[in-house]
C-alpha cells in the first residue's frame, strides 16, 4: 500500500475553519464541491494516465530485481509483459472532513506503486514516465493552499451577499 497527505498550510486551514464557525453551509459546500473534486481531477490528469510503451533497455536496480521481476511475471502468465492497468485505476483520492476539512490522502492499495510512483520509485518506471506519485503530492498541496487563499474570500462574500 502507498498513502501520501496533501499538507494544506495552517493558516489556510485554520481562515477556513474560522469561516465555517460564522457560515458553515457555505463553507462545507465549497470543500466538498471543489477542493476534493480539484484533487481528483489533478490525479486523473496525472496519475491515473499511462505513460507511452517501456523504454528498452530496461534499466534493471540490481540483478535480483531482474530475476525477481521477471520470476514473478512468468509465474503470473504475464510474458510478453503486458500493462494490467491495476497501477492506474488503483488511485484513492480521500478528503477528511474532521473539523470542516483537515485535508486529503492518495492512496494505493497495491504493494507495487510504491516501486512504480512512490516513495521507492525505480528508475525503470520513472525512465518510462511514471510520474513521481510524492511530487505530484507536494504541487497539489501548493495548488490546494492557493485554491484556499483565493477561493474563501469569493465564497464568503457570496454567502453574506446571499
Amino acid at each position: 500500500m502507498f498513502a501520501v497527505d496533501l499538507v494544506v498550510d495552517d493558516t489556510a486551514l485554520q481562515a477556513l475553519r474560522e469561516a465555517h464557525r460564522r457560515i458553515p453551509d457555505a463553507i462545507a459546500r465549497y470543500v466538498r464541491r471543489e477542493l476534493r473534486p480539484y484533487a481528483s481531477q489533478r490525479v486523473e490528469r496525472t496519475l491515473r494516465q499511462e505513460p507511452g510503451p517501456v523504454v528498452y533497455p530496461i534499466q534493471w536496480t540490481s540483478a535480483r530485481q531482474r530475476r525477481y521481476v521477471m520470476a514473478k511475471l512468468r509465474a503470473e502468465g504475464n510474458l510478453p509483459y503486458q500493462r494490467t492497468r491495476r497501477y492506474v485505476r488503483g488511485w484513492h483520492v480521500e478528503g477528511d472532513y474532521t473539523d470542516v476539512f483537515s485535508g486529503i490522502t492518495l492512496r494505493h492499495d497495491w504493494d507495487g506503486a510504491t516501486y512504480v510512483g512512490g516513495w521507492q520509485q525505480q528508475a525503470m518506471h520513472q525512465n518510462t514516465g511514471w510520474p513521481n506519485a510524492v511530487e505530484i503530492a507536494q504541487g497539489l498541496s501548493i495548488e490546494l493552499t492557493e485554491r484556499i487563499e483565493v477561493g474563501l474570500p469569493l465564497v464568503i462574500q457570496q454567502a453574506i451577499a446571499a
